[in-house]
């Protein structure tokens, strides 16, 4: 079967969690998706040969990559029409096109209709993707040779043992691309619900087994909240800090957490750049004896 091909427009939002989620969506395991990123480059980079923009491709393509994803990419003319343009005239079949934007009043190519002017242009199928800019991508992906170096250890030269208790796949791939990138070495384990962690937890090992518990609020079977209860009733067995990893923002889940212990509530950030240095920041918190140099 003939691999279906979408093509990804882009450019500061690159590395923005609800376009990576999209990618990772679409990726289906047997690889019938792949996509090609054409990032039309910032006006005032042309000069310096695009160089940022080149950067922000080569990060978001790598990230795309360890996602599994099949990616190619370029960057283009700065109007965003012109240079989708300059892609379909080569020839190549696209099944559909993502067009990735930041949020109305901020996105400059929603004040120009870009979306709905690429799906009258192009007569394909057109998703838009709002997401948090992140011009930052590429301090959280290091360049080939870079990426080749191992990252330095703490003091003990040992990794930082996390038990990631989440029901969502992509997430947890995200979450793991995250903590690859820090600059603390871990080791994550994955339990894909509330039950499982319990169970993890309460083996004879299991309160030495982690260092830190990254715990998902709004899951099947057992939420978050649930496990912190179950948690704070169980004090015959003792466990590493949970910090509560959620999309929700919602005061009451959040003041709920911090009343059956958790150590801290953490969104999970929109922007992917942000959303590593928060969970190193975790682990330098909440690790410290392993995460000092």
């Amino acid at each position: 079967m003939a691999a279906q091909q979408a093509l990804i427009v882009a450019n500061q939002t690159l590395g923005g969690r609800e376009l990576l989620l999209r990618v990772e969506h679409l990726n289906n395991p047997r690889g019938l998706t792949a996509f090609h990123i054409v990032v039309p480059a910032t006006a005032g980079e042309e000069g310096d040969g695009n160089v940022a923009a080149q950067r922000r491709l080569d990060a978001a393509m790598r990230i795309m990559a360890d996602l599994g994803a099949e990616v190619t990419g370029e960057v283009g003319p700065p109007d965003p029409l012109t240079a989708v343009r300059e892609v379909l005239a080569r020839g190549d079949s696209y099944t559909e096109i993502i067009v990735s934007t930041q949020p109305p009043g901020i996105s400059r190519w929603l004040h120009m209709d870009l979306p709905h002017r690429i799906g009258r242009l192009t007569h394909l199928p057109v998703e838009h993707v709002i997401c948090a800019s992140d011009e930052d991508i590429t301090t959280m992906v290091a360049d080939s040779e870079a990426a080749a170096t191992p990252r330095a250890a703490g003091s003990s030269g040992e990794s930082v043992r996390v038990l990631l208790v989440e029901d969502s796949a992509t997430d947890v791939e995200l979450t793991r691309i995250a903590l690859d990138r820090a600059s603390i070495p871990t080791h994550v384990s994955v339990a894909t619900g509330g039950k499982e962690a319990l169970e993890l937890l309460r083996e004879p090992t299991g309160a030495s087994a982690y260092e830190v518990v990254l715990l998902d609020l709004k899951m099947p079977g057992m939420t978050g909240h649930e496990v912190l209860a179950e948690l704070q009733r169980d004090t015959s067995v003792p466990h590493p800090p949970v910090v509560v990893l959620t999309t929700s923002g919602l005061d009451s889940d959040r003041e709920e957490a911090h009343r059956l212990g958790a150590h801290a509530y953490i969104l999970k950030e929109a922007n992917f750049g942000h959303f590593q240095e928060v969970l190193e920041g975790v682990i330098r918190e909440f690790a410290p004896s392993r995460s000092s140099g």
